[in-house]
């Protein structure tokens, strides 16, 4: 028997999940963002380049432009919701092995319930027998 409160939960996981793919493009792995500086005429000039990690090994960094240009806004965004995802995919992951493992000791739990039960009527049962017994016992 899975929690409901479980359930409901990788349903909220699945909806963040397919709510930040909608909402624009997803960075792919092995790129970050990073600020290097120029100097032209005497006057320095940051602009941020956008590092990427081949899978030949090749590192490539074109420029985005200065910070806050929209290209660069568009790909802060697109890593954020890479990070984003990431953390979504590591949860759901903690939640399958959750749900997993509920099933798992599911039997566990029953067992112990069941052990309870007894216990608890055979408490009743001698606590009735004890007042049957008092009753009929005659006064020394």
């Amino acid at each position: 028997m899975i929690s409901s409160f479980l359930e409901s939960e990788q349903v909220r996981l699945h909806q963040l999940e397919d709510a930040i793919r909608s909402s624009g493009r997803v960075a792919p792995a092995k790129c970050w963002l990073t600020e290097s500086n120029e100097t032209k005429n005497s006057k320095t000039y940051t602009y941020v380049r956008l590092v990427t990690e081949k899978e030949n090994g090749k590192i490539t960094s074109p420029s985005l432009g200065r910070p806050g240009s929209s290209r660069h806004r568009e790909w802060q965004a697109a890593i954020a919701r890479r990070e984003a995802l990431t953390e979504i995919a590591l949860q759901a992951t903690m939640l399958r092995e959750l749900v997993q493992r509920q099933e798992n000791k599911q039997g566990l739990i029953d067992k112990a319930l069941q052990l309870d039960s007894i216990e608890s009527s055979t408490r009743q049962q001698r606590s009735k027998g004890d007042v049957c017994n008092r009753d009929t016992t005659p006064d020394l």
